[in-house]
C-alpha cells in the first residue's frame, strides 16, 4: 500500500474499532504485534496477565494475518484480527486502551538487555518470570494421531532449520551430520518440521535434511504446535519453533549466533542455547550492527564454528534424562 493508503486504512480500522465500543456497550482494549511466530507467542504471557486486568472489556488483539492462530490459543480475546500497519493502526486507535508489544532491539539505538518474553512483560509494569498460559491447540488432529502411530516406540525428535535470516541458519551439512547422530547413536526418529516461507522473506524451498522425515509443507500451524508438543526434544535455529516448543514445555536445543540465547530463552533447566567462541557473537544486539541479515562482514562464522558434535552432546544428555 502507498503512504497514503495506509493512512487511510489505519484510519478506517480505529473508526471500526470506534464502532465496536458502541455496539459492544464496553471499553474496547486492543493488542497489538506483528511479526513472526515466536515474537507472537512471547507476547502471550504477559497479554494473559493484562486481559485478566480488562475482564469487563471487549478484548481484540491485531498481528500478521498468516497468523491469527497463535493469540485465538490463549482463549482470553473476544476478537482476533489480521491487520496490516500495526504501528500506523495502534497510533490511530488511541482513544482505546493499547498494549503495543514491541523490544528495545526495534527500537533507535536501544538493544534488548532480557530475555524476550520478560522485555515485552516489563514493558507494561508486569513482573519478570511470568509463567507461559496454557495454549489451546485445537482438535487434536488425525493427521498428527497418525504420523506417531508409526513411532515403533523411538524417541522422535524434530529440528528445525529455517527458512530465515541467512545469518541465523546453521549449515545443512551439519543438520544432516546431527540427524545421522541422532539416529546412529541413539535410535531416534527425526521430523524435520516447518514451512518454505518466512513471513518477510518470503519463498524459500529448501532440500529436506538427509536421514529425517520431512514434514514442513504438509502441516498446517496448529498441527505443527501439536507435533512439537508430543515429541521428546526440539533442535533447532533462533525461531518460532524453538518458542513453540518453550510454551509447550518441550526440552529445547538452540542453535545460536547472531542473536544472544540468554535473549530467546528463559532461564530453565530444559532450555539450552550453544554458540560458537567468537568475538562477534550476538552482533545483532549491538549498535551498529554487523549484520545484514544475508550475511556478515565474518562470512557467519558464529554458526559455521559451532559444531555438530556440541550440539548432539547436549542433545543426547536432554534424551537419556
Amino acid at each position: 500500500m502507498s503512504p497514503a493508503a495506509q493512512k487511510l486504512y489505519a484510519f478506517a480500522l480505529a473508526r471500526y474499532f470506534d464502532a465496536v465500543r458502541l455496539v459492544k456497550r464496553r471499553p474496547v482494549v486492543l493488542f497489538f504485534r506483528d511479526g513472526g511466530i515466536g515474537d507472537i507467542l512471547c507476547t502471550l504471557p504477559a497479554a494473559a496477565a493484562l486481559a485478566d486486568r480488562h475482564r469487563n472489556s471487549y478484548k481484540i488483539y491485531c498481528t500478521h494475518p498468516a497468523f491469527i492462530s497463535l493469540p485465538s490459543m490463549l482463549g482470553q480475546f473476544d476478537r482476533v484480527l489480521g491487520i496490516k500497519s500495526n504501528d500506523l493502526v495502534a497510533a490511530a486507535a488511541r482513544r482505546h486502551t493499547v498494549y503495543r508489544f514491541r523490544y528495545p532491539d526495534e527500537e533507535p539505538g536501544a538493544s534488548s538487555k532480557h530475555y524476550l518474553a520478560d522485555e515485552f512483560s516489563t514493558a507494561f509494569g508486569l513482573a519478570a518470570g511470568l509463567p507461559w498460559p496454557k495454549l489451546d491447540t485445537g482438535p487434536r488432529s488425525e493427521r498428527v494421531d497418525a504420523l506417531f502411530a508409526n513411532d515403533g516406540g523411538r524417541s522422535t525428535v524434530c529440528i528445525h532449520t529455517g527458512p530465515t535470516w541467512a545469518v541465523r541458519e546453521w549449515p545443512r551439512e551439519y543438520w544432516a551430520d546431527l540427524v545421522g547422530r541422532l539416529q546412529g547413536s541413539l535410535g531416534c526418529r527425526v521430523l524435520h518440521i516447518g514451512a518454505s516461507r518466512h513471513f518477510r522473506e518470503g519463498e524459500r524451498k529448501e532440500p529436506p535434511v538427509q536421514g529425517a522425515e520431512d514434514c514442513r509443507d504438509i502441516y498446517s500451524l496448529m498441527e505443527t504446535m501439536q507435533i512439537v508438543a508430543r515429541c521428546r526434544l526440539l533442535i533447532g535455529i533462533d525461531s518460532g519453533m524453538i518458542h513453540a516448543a518453550v510454551a509447550s514445555g518441550l526440552p529445547v536445543v538452540g542453535v545460536f549466533g547472531p542473536t544472544s540465547a540468554a535473549l530467546r530463552l528463559p532461564q530453565r533447566e530444559n532450555a539450552i542455547g550453544l554458540a560458537a567462541d567468537v568475538p562477534c557473537l550476538g552482533c545483532h544486539h549491538r549498535h551498529p550492527r554487523l549484520h545484514w541479515q544475508s550475511g556478515c562482514p565474518h562470512d557467519i562464522r558464529c554458526m559455521k564454528e559451532l559444531k555438530v558434535g556440541r550440539v548432539f552432546e547436549k542433545s543426547a544428555q536432554f534424551l537419556a534424562g
